[in-house]
């Protein structure tokens, strides 16, 4: 903690220095708020990122799983006249893999349950959904309880997702 409000403080200390050389450096004294203004964002910014390391604790949500940036084989593996197979077949599974983390997380928003684990099926010609296998564990319930809760998974995966209710499996580790 005392090294991020150490990094805090340095980066503080850099956009001070910014800004007195960017106020001395401006034609003008027309263009001084506009300055402020971009470099009280910096400072917002910097405060806040600090903030949300401090306030992180144990292991967040994967949020690589939303980050639909597309790598280099993707965009080869879809490029016109393309004939590597090879490829599309990776390209599919960073699909289904990045589809999966997606599912997981939303799954793990639920909080009695403690982990997951998530397959899914795409039809490949159509790039749709097709089914879904989850593997969670849940904390401590009754059989009424744990019923409760994996019908709210299922009606929460299979909305967010369009997807059939039929077409989602959820196994219980351990039960």
């Amino acid at each position: 903690m005392l090294a991020e409000l150490g990094s805090l403080v340095r980066q503080l200390a850099l956009i001070a220095l910014m800004a007195s050389l960017g106020e001395m450096l401006l034609p003008n004294q027309k263009m001084a708020p506009y300055m402020r203004l971009m470099l009280g964002l910096f400072v917002l910014a910097s405060c806040t990122a600090s903030l949300g390391r401090i306030l992180t604790r144990g292991e967040g949500l994967p949020l690589a799983g939303w980050d639909w940036s597309p790598p280099a084989m993707v965009g080869e593996a879809f490029s016109p006249g393309s004939p590597s197979s090879d490829a599309r077949e990776r390209a599919w599974y960073l699909f289904r893999k990045r589809l999966g983390q997606q599912i997981r997380s939303l799954v793990l928003l639920s909080p009695e349950i403690r982990e997951a684990e998530v397959e899914v099926v795409v039809d490949e010609k159509k790039g749709s959904l097709l089914k879904v296998d989850i593997r969670v564990e849940v904390a401590e319930a009754s059989p009424s309880q744990l019923a409760r809760i994996l019908a709210r998974v299922k009606e929460t995966v299979a909305g967010f997702y369009g997807l059939n209710p039929d077409n989602i499996r959820i196994e219980v580790a351990g039960r």
